[in-house]
């Protein structure tokens, strides 16, 4: 195993380094025919649900995002409202203790965000085990981010910001200035 420096991050953290480990190619070909054979007998025996997209053959991320962004869109034709949790759930599992997890959860990782066409302001409070939780306009939700009225506009002033920096550092290290 080799530790390797993520980039821009502190080298005096653990967390800082990229585990690399160099092993055998017949370890490789070993783990990649054992690899095969379990998602070949999860997808045969439906053993995953079909909401769960990772490391999985024809699924992505975006199908991740789209599922609830077509959820808010039918609610908003039928003239609902929707109303979504959001349960950050980064590094959770790193010391699992399921009672500090979930008070932890809901006390700094729960989220809402009720989405409508209503003009009308609308006060929804979600309160688990005693704990409120935090009510916001917009939410990103795996790179995408959903506000209340699904107009996008955050989403792409964001994509907008993020391709205008990456171009000017192609430019500038193509020596180009327009």
């Amino acid at each position: 195993m080799i530790p390797i420096l993520k980039k821009g991050k502190n080298k005096s953290k653990a967390s800082s380094y990229r585990p690399i480990s160099l092993t055998s190619s017949c370890c490789k070909l070993l783990e990649r025919i054992i690899n095969k054979h379990m998602h070949m007998n999860l997808e045969s025996e439906n053993i995953i649900g079909n909401e769960h997209a990772g490391f999985r053959q024809y699924k992505s991320t975006e199908d991740q995002t789209t599922h609830p962004s077509q959820v808010v869109e039918d609610a908003f034709q039928s003239k609902k409202v929707t109303f979504a949790v959001f349960v950050d759930l980064h590094r959770a599992f790193d010391k699992l203790w399921k009672d500090e997890l979930l008070a932890k959860m809901l006390r700094e990782k729960t989220t809402g965000t009720l989405f409508t066409l209503s003009p009308k302001t609308q006060s929804i409070k979600l309160i688990v085990d005693d704990t409120p939780t935090k009510m916001e306009d917009q939410h990103t939700y795996l790179g995408v981010t959903f506000d209340q009225r699904m107009t996008w506009k955050q989403h792409i002033t964001s994509a907008e910001a993020t391709a205008k920096r990456k171009l000017n550092i192609m430019r500038k290290r193509a020596g180009t200035k327009s």
